[in-house]
């Protein structure tokens, strides 16, 4: 094999490796992006039962289109706030207030006792619908009946 024989057989490859370079580095590059609709945005919103807001509780939302992980956030005062990923939610919401007449609990506490009503929580017939935009408000009315 002569010099001119070598090089000519590297000159060859070389367009292969640069091809193949350019590939993996492609590929890296697409990777990197992620999918779309990993966005979040913003929900913030109220919730009132019997017209009186929910002084502390928690809002529980479920996709509804994936098996996404659940969104969870506290109600303070009747509002809440989080980020989410858009998408159809079912919601629930607890929350528990102390027993009346005072009763001590097993752990030294109040007795308390969950009072939001088994539609909105553990049988919800709550839904809502996070938008790809900015800021989502939601309202939650809940009735005792």
């Amino acid at each position: 094999m002569t010099a001119s024989d070598s090089t000519a057989k590297v000159i060859h490859r070389v367009p292969g490796v640069w091809l193949a370079l350019a590939g993996v580095a492609l590929s890296v590059g697409l990777i990197g992006c992620g999918p779309a609709g990993d966005a979040k945005y913003t929900v913030t919103g109220s919730v009132t039962f019997d017209d009186q807001p929910v002084k502390q509780g928690m809002a529980v939302f479920y996709p509804t289109d994936t098996g996404a992980d659940a969104d969870v956030t506290q109600i303070r005062d009747g509002h809440f706030n989080l980020q989410m990923k858009p998408g159809p939610k079912k919601v629930e919401i607890t929350a528990n207030r102390e027993i009346v007449p005072k009763r001590i609990g097993p752990m030294g506490g109040p007795d308390m006792e969950q009072y939001i009503p088994a539609k909105y929580n553990s049988k919800t017939e709550l839904k809502a619908q996070v938008e790809k935009k900015s800021k989502n408000e939601m309202k939650f009315e809940l009735k005792s009946k």
